[in-house]
């Protein structure tokens, strides 16, 4: 757990292309028109504006106005819009509007956290077949529009409480709906707490509920309750010579219920420069119609949901290169049952997507090295390699088998920040029409942004996205935005 300090941030936004994500539950590049996020620091302003625009028809607005200069409360409202339109694919558009309202409250050792959020994205499904692709004035019959409402409350203790115990509680409800009558609701209660005596001994709890409620109201035959439980009590032991944190998890999906390990240990080899680690456990994921739109908007109906459960047997080394760097190297293997896999659905025109499941045995490798510039800004590099095996499916549709990325931040002048990722994913394969695997194109993208300062309160931006040009399909039939930059001013006081 981390404490959020009395910056009044809320969860963040994210509309960027993600970064490294969990072994065996992959979640890919989002198929967005440029690689931008909507930024964490307006809280910290009472009034904060970024607006600008791009050359895919793409103009950009975040504002946001927000208390400020009292250490016992933030507060704050936002609304963002942003659109792109395609040069090369019909339909191949994009549009996303939000609104969000935030609130800190600062007690002498706790917080809390309030925030609600509205969410209305728009999109095509321009991976039709180009026979049945319709005629401009008929495209509400591949329209896809998606909504969004979600309401959080937090509770956490501040960094000054020197009691030790760390906690947090959390509770989310979300509603989120289509324009092909697809109705879900979902809850969320999520419960950590850790404590850690003087002698550095001492153990926690982490847990959490998460309830969706779904309804294709066009398929009255569609109705799916599902619900996650997982409660992980456990101890540590924190020595100069190890690192030990042992517990059990125990599991309840619907009315199945189990138990299982849950290990890390660290043991230091070389002070400083080396330490080897090792985990035993298993981890559950919640798939829903939410969580899978946003992996793959361009879902069709008839979808299923089964949670995803992930056992990992895992071991490696980290540490320091010099007095800048660090590393890490892990491997091992990953055992996961109900993993969700998208395949096109071939009686669809749209060539929309439908999910099959498949059990999962993974080997994987992972290298991480960072390399800090200064407290502020660094360059990181991630690879990871996955080998699949699947009992039922001819392959691990659409997850790649080799995974990179390449990231950075540096100020080469004081007034002038510059940052970039590079990425590429290969591996990944498609099921034809005739039940055949295809691999598809790699992935090989830059994206560059740059911030220049002009004063405390004006800076201008400028994003460039793709930079490499290449139009790969991360999903069958829907190839992304090539080359496309946004570039605008900021203001904020």
């Amino acid at each position: 757990m981390s404490e959020q300090g009395n910056s009044g941030r809320p969860p963040q936004l994210d509309y960027s292309i993600p970064s490294k994500q969990l072994i065996a539950q992959f979640h890919p590049p989002a198929l967005k028109p440029i690689a931008y996020k909507l930024e964490e620091e307006v809280w910290n302003y009472n009034f904060w504006l970024k607006a600008g625009f791009g050359n895919l028809t793409t103009p950009l607005l975040d504002i946001a106005a927000a208390t400020s200069g009292s250490d016992r409360l933030t507060a704050g409202v936002r609304g963002n819009f942003l659109m792109s339109k395609g040069n090369d694919i019909p339909f191949q558009d994009f549009r996303n509007i939000g609104a969000q309202a935030y609130a800190k409250w600062f007690g002498a050792k706790n917080h809390l956290t309030f925030n609600t959020n509205y969410d209305n994205e728009q999109r095509y499904y321009y991976g039709i077949n180009e026979s049945q692709r319709p005629d401009p004035e008929d495209k509400d019959r591949i329209e896809i529009l998606q909504n969004t409402i979600g309401a959080s409350v937090a509770f956490d203790n501040n960094s000054n409480d020197y009691t030790n115990l760390n906690r947090h509680l959390q509770l989310d409800y979300y509603y989120f709906g289509n324009n092909y009558n697809a109705r879900e609701h979902g809850l969320r209660l999520t419960a950590q707490g850790e404590y850690l005596s003087e002698k550095s001994i001492g153990g926690g709890v982490d847990a959490f509920f998460d309830y969706t409620s779904f309804k294709d109201e066009a398929n009255y035959t569609s109705n799916l309750d599902n619900s996650l439980l997982k409660i992980t009590p456990y101890g540590m032991l924190q020595r100069p010579w190890a690192t030990l944190k042992a517990g059990a998890s125990l599991f309840l999906d619907g009315e199945v219920a189990y138990i299982f390990p849950d290990i890390y240990a660290e043991i230091p080899v070389m002070e400083g420069a080396m330490s080897v680690f090792g985990k035993w456990g298993k981890e559950a994921y919640k798939n829903s119609l939410r969580n899978f739109t946003r992996i793959n908007p361009f879902l069709g109906q008839d979808l299923t949901f089964f949670n995803t459960f992930t056992q990992e047997r895992t071991l490696g080394i980290k540490g320091r290169l010099g007095a800048r760097s660090t590393y890490s190297l892990s491997g091992g293997q990953y055992l996961t049952k109900q993993q969700a896999l998208f395949v096109t659905d071939y009686t669809d025109e749209r060539n929309a997507f439908t999910t099959v499941y498949d059990s999962l045995k993974t080997i994987a490798g992972k290298l991480e090295l960072t390399y800090h510039i200064d407290k502020s800004h660094q360059v990181k590099l991630t690879t990871q390699y996955n080998h699949y095996k699947t009992p039922f499916e001819t392959a691990a549709w659409h997850l790649p088998n080799l995974e990179m990325m390449l990231t950075g931040t540096f100020s080469p002048l004081e007034k002038l920040q510059v940052g970039g990722d590079l990425f590429f994913f290969s591996g990944w394969k498609t099921r034809l029409q005739n039940n055949e695997a295809q691999t598809l194109k790699a992935a090989f993208d830059l994206n560059l942004h740059a911030d220049y300062h002009f004063s405390p309160h004006f800076a201008a931006f400028l994003n460039l996205n793709n930079l490499i040009n290449n139009k790969y399909q991360r999903f069958n039939y829907y190839p992304v935005y090539g080359i496309n930059f946004v570039g605008g001013i900021m203001l904020r006081f």
